[in-house]
């Protein structure tokens, strides 16, 4: 009798990451600025009459959209605070990011490989994760770098979840509060990216090189081996 060969987790890996990037593609194509408009024209009376309703169904939003890893954070943080306003957008768009984040990085866990780095790469992973959560925070202050592949990636280099939580929070609420501050005058937007000027996002990477150098700085500690060196 023949047995099922059960697939192997980079099998897995390389199936969810087509799936992804088909999801990105269709999300790129349908959350953009103009529509965020219109459902923000369409919905005004309704976050008006029904705050707490709306604000719920923007916080499930945002969990499946970073369980998804899909690029569509920065437009509903926007519509948040068109609708509801400026703190209200901070404070769903972190929890919801957060925990979508940290469904992301379960399941990445679950299905990753103890080791997924070959070992020439153990020492970068090792100095990385020194400090975890001020690489983690630097990650997140990067506005370059996409938010979902950012919590695989901390997920299978084995990031300690604590760390990747605070670090996440940290580098994120600067972003988090800039995109909010943008969706206030989303109307007069002309287009996504005018919420992080070049000059703030220069700010921004150079405050994440900052933190990234503190993660990777010696320690006057004797620092634990990385994993090919570590004692049995």
């Amino acid at each position: 009798m023949t047995q099922l060969r059960i697939a192997r987790p980079w099998h897995i890996l390389v199936a969810l990451c087509a799936v992804l990037a088909v999801l990105t593609a269709l999300t790129h194509r349908y959350v953009s600025l103009e529509a965020a408009r219109d459902w923000t024209r369409a919905l005004g009376h309704t976050a008006q009459q029904h705050a707490l309703l709306t604000g719920a169904v923007f916080l499930g939003l945002l969990v499946l959209a970073m369980l998804f890893a899909l690029p569509a954070k920065a437009v509903l943080n926007m519509m948040i605070a068109a609708l509801l306003g400026f703190w209200p957008a901070v404070c769903l768009t972190l929890l919801g990011t957060l925990t979508g984040s940290s469904l992301l990085y379960a399941v990445t866990r679950r299905i990753a490989t103890p080791s997924p780095l070959p070992p020439r790469w153990h020492g970068v992973q090792h100095r990385l994760l020194r400090r975890p959560l001020l690489t983690c925070a630097a990650l997140r202050l990067t506005p370059v770098l996409p938010y979902g592949p950012v919590t695989i990636v901390c997920a299978m280099a084995q990031t300690p979840y604590r760390p990747f939580l605070l670090g996440s929070a940290l580098g994120d609420i600067p972003i988090v509060a800039l995109y909010a501050l943008a969706g206030t005058r989303l109307m007069a937007l002309a287009q996504t990216r005018d919420a992080l000027t070049p000059t703030t996002a220069l700010v921004l990477s150079a405050a994440a090189l900052l933190l990234l150098l503190g993660a990777i700085a010696p320690s006057k500690r004797r620092d634990i081996p990385p994993p090919e060196q570590a004692q049995p």
